[in-house]
């Protein structure tokens, strides 16, 4: 009798597992059955601008790259206006000064942005856009936002211009692949960068559902560019087993809002591929971006966590 009723339990719990994942699979969304949002606003750094894309402009800012998976999800949801407010080299602090009036940034906004982006963003220019950034929020009926990369990488180049070395010169290259030069005050600096990272990304996720409450929220994981690096390239120092930790704790506390409002979506995108996954060195093309199929496969995992019209 003992083991029929094991047998019984074990073949409800199986139809209840099923169950469960076939209404999962039957609620996501697809191209052609996702719902419409009639506003669509793309919040982000150089990943969701699609840097490195056939067509991009890096001296437009706030513009559509087409091919980008930005650009796929405006499409696919029908959006009939889009807003294009992510920009390469913002970290959580550039896209919270520009949402919320009480924050001033931080020291590397004007230390180390304005060399990431043409001269053109640093606290000044943040403020004066500020105003439109927050009405793009409020109008926006879906949000996706992209952003972590920058907030862990600043602070070695930061270090690395505190030492008097160059970007992408031989003597830059160098000290990256001699890490161990900055040995436990570039540990120390990342951990530091992840916890404001997560004091930052939780007033960012705050501030826009306090500007729009009903607003669908889709944030995508940060991967990690630099999870199969050694330096040097060959059996060096594996650089990136000690980065990965901070990668993997960031993306779990980026998924912990799905616990706190119900239209907010976590997105997997850590096997997208890449143009480069070792290392080349940072003044021989080293280019962590997502390339043409990475894009729409993003594109695709986004969908998979949308509902599906009812």
């Amino acid at each position: 009798m003992k083991r029929v009723t094991k047998k019984i339990i074990s073949v409800v719990l199986a139809v209840m597992m099923m169950v469960s994942v076939l209404s999962v699979a039957s609620s996501a969304a697809t191209k052609k059955t996702v719902g419409t949002y009639k506003v669509y606003l793309d919040l982000g750094d150089s990943i969701s601008t699609g840097f490195s894309l056939k067509g991009y402009n890096r001296a437009k800012h706030w513009s559509e790259t087409k091919g980008s998976y930005p650009s796929y999800i405006s499409d696919w949801v029908g959006a009939k206006k889009s807003y294009w407010y992510s920009q390469d080299g913002f970290r959580t602090s550039e896209i919270r000064q520009l949402l919320d009036t009480n924050y001033s940034g931080d020291l590397m906004t004007d230390a180390e942005l304005p060399k990431n982006t043409e001269n053109y963003w640093n606290s000044t220019t943040l403020k004066k856009y500020r105003s439109a950034y927050r009405k793009a929020v409020k109008k926006a009926d879906i949000i996706t936002l992209n952003i972590g990369f920058n907030d862990i990488w600043y602070p070695i180049i930061y270090m690395a211009h505190t030492l008097g070395l160059e970007d992408g010169e031989t003597d830059y290259a160098q000290l990256i692949k001699n890490y161990a030069l900055l040995g436990v005050e570039a540990t120390q600096a990342m951990y530091q960068e992840l916890a404001e990272f997560y004091v930052n990304y939780a007033a960012i996720v705050n501030t826009i559902y306090e500007l729009n409450p009903d607003v669908t929220l889709v944030t995508l994981s940060t991967y990690n560019p630099t999870a199969g690096w050694s330096l040097p390239a060959e059996n060096g120092v594996p650089f990136g087993k000690a980065t990965t930790p901070i990668y993997v704790a960031m993306n779990a506390y980026k998924k912990m809002f799905e616990n706190t409002y119900d239209n907010y979506y976590y997105v997997d995108v850590d096997d997208v591929e890449v143009r480069t996954a070792t290392f080349p060195g940072l003044g021989n093309g080293f280019d962590p971006h997502p390339t043409e199929a990475g894009h729409k496969w993003m594109a695709k995992q986004i969908l998979k966590v949308l509902p599906a019209k009812k």
